[in-house]
This record gives structure tokens, sequence and C-alpha cells, in this order.
């Protein structure tokens, strides 16, 4: 079951929510807009801040922040062509750290 919602994508199980997926759409539909970008894109980590500080006290997410700059110095030009590398990279890497995780977890119950 676990295994087969990492290599199948599946737009109710994704990583952090349906939010992640909406922001990704309006970056897409705002990145003309620096301006309103910017302030969409703050406004969603403070929110992300916000509601990781009252489900559990502690909160990492908002420093996707740190991202902003990165983001905002997109030209519009298509990069290295890197696309296979990261076909690869991405499904292999959360792949290990799923698998990390559960056997950490299952050493940690005696498992």
């Amino acid at each position: 079951g676990d295994t087969l919602t990492g290599l199948i994508p599946n737009l109710a199980v994704n990583e952090y929510g349906f939010e992640f997926v909406a922001l990704g759409v309006l970056m897409y539909f705002l990145r003309e807009k620096k301006d309103l970008l910017c302030v969409t894109y703050l406004l969603f980590c403070i929110s992300q801040f916000s509601a990781e500080m009252l489900a559990s006290g502690g909160a990492t997410q908002w420093m996707m922040v740190i991202a902003l700059p990165l983001i905002l110095r997109y030209n519009g030009e298509k990069g290295p062509g890197l696309k296979s590398f990261f076909y690869v990279f991405y499904p292999a890497h959360t792949l290990l750290l799923f698998w990390l995780s559960n056997f950490v977890l299952t050493q940690r119950a005696g498992f």
C-alpha cells in the first residue's frame, strides 16, 4: 500500500497536501507578476508556519521562504538538460528515504 503511493502520483496523498499543488499552479500563473508572486509565496509561508505551530508547536516548512530569491532569479530560459536525471533521482531518493524511515521506525519499535 504505502510503497505503491510512493511510486504512483496521487493528488490525495501528495507530500504536504493539496495546498502545495495549488501553490505550484499559482506560481505558474504569477510567473510574469513578480511582486504578486512574492506576496502570495510569503503569505503561503506564513500560513504554513502558523498551521505547523498550531498543530505541533514546532515548524520547519516555513523555511521554504529561503527559496524565494532563487525563484525570483529564474529568467524563463531552459537550464541544462538534466531532465532525465531528475526523473530518476526524485523518485529514487523519495523511495530511499521512505524505506530508511520505515527501517528506523521498526528498529525503534523493536521489530
